[in-house]
């Protein structure tokens, strides 16, 4: 899997939609400076009138409430025996270049889980990290900034346990099925992350064969796009909001191709 790490790491700007189109911009015009086609002007054009559309329109919200549907409500059970926090909402470079524990959009991870031990008191809660970065320049891990965290709400740390040595989505999982099997076998197990992330996270989980119970925080999905009111224009141009609608686009597409990418990855190799 070091392959799919080092990939995705190298090809992370890419992924990145706005990246992507100046790439692809820059490159057909300095073809068309070289070939003056006609069909390289009309592409470029096409991929102009592409970037204004999902600027100018909510297509990642749409997109993305495909990804966060399923996920609007939990029906909890009973009993939970394992709490599973994914690390992503911790600010690994801004904490310790302030020296102030920084969290991210995702913080409601931590906040989640403190609210589902009261609910389940008898839950360990693992808190699933790592450094996420090729270089680690003497970082400190996401789980040293969860443990920061619980720490600061005074929050029993014997109730948590950190595995502190996941890259990314994959490793996170497939090690917290190794610390399952070699503590207890399988259990109830409820995994909190970010809504979006859910179905990649389940992808990934049905491929190392380990169930869970999903616990989605972090929507991104705006009420208006959740319910079933009509379709108002109106409404569209009051919350019109070009930087947010690239963001919640660039999520989406990130995300299908995180999708795509462990789906070959199981399939082809």
């Amino acid at each position: 899997m070091d392959l799919y790490f080092y990939l995705s790491k190298f090809l992370a700007p890419i992924v990145n939609v706005i990246n992507l189109f100046f790439f692809l911009t820059f490159i057909l015009l300095l073809i068309f400076f070289f070939n003056k086609n006609k069909t390289i002007l009309k592409v470029v054009f096409f991929l102009i009138i592409f970037l204004f559309a999902i600027s100018f329109f909510p297509v990642g919200n749409y997109l993305l409430k495909s990804l966060e549907k399923d996920y609007f409500n939990t029906n909890l059970p009973d009993e939970i025996n394992y709490i599973v926090v994914l690390g992503g909402s911790e600010d690994i470079i801004k904490t310790q270049l302030y020296k102030k524990l920084h969290l991210g959009e995702s913080s409601g991870r931590l906040v989640a889980s403190i609210k589902l031990s009261k609910l389940y008191n008898k839950a360990k809660i693992i808190h699933v990290g790592g450094i996420r970065n090729i270089n680690k320049y003497n970082l400190l891990s996401e789980s040293d900034l969860a443990r920061e965290f619980y720490d600061t709400v005074n929050f029993d740390l014997s109730k948590i346990y950190f595995i502190n040595e996941s890259r990314n989505t994959y490793e996170g999982i497939k090690n917290l099925k190794k610390y399952i099997i070699n503590h207890s076998g399988q259990k109830k197990i409820l995994i909190i992350s970010s809504a979006f992330h859910l179905k990649r996270i389940s992808l990934i989980a049905k491929k190392v064969g380990l169930d869970f119970v999903p616990y989605a925080v972090d929507f991104k999905t705006n009420l208006n796009i959740i319910s079933d009111k009509k379709f108002s224009l109106f409404n569209e141009w009051q919350d019109l909001d070009v930087l947010s609608n690239l963001k919640y686009f660039n999520i989406f597409f990130k995300e299908i191709i995180g999708i795509l990418a462990i789906y070959l990855f199981f399939n082809f190799t």
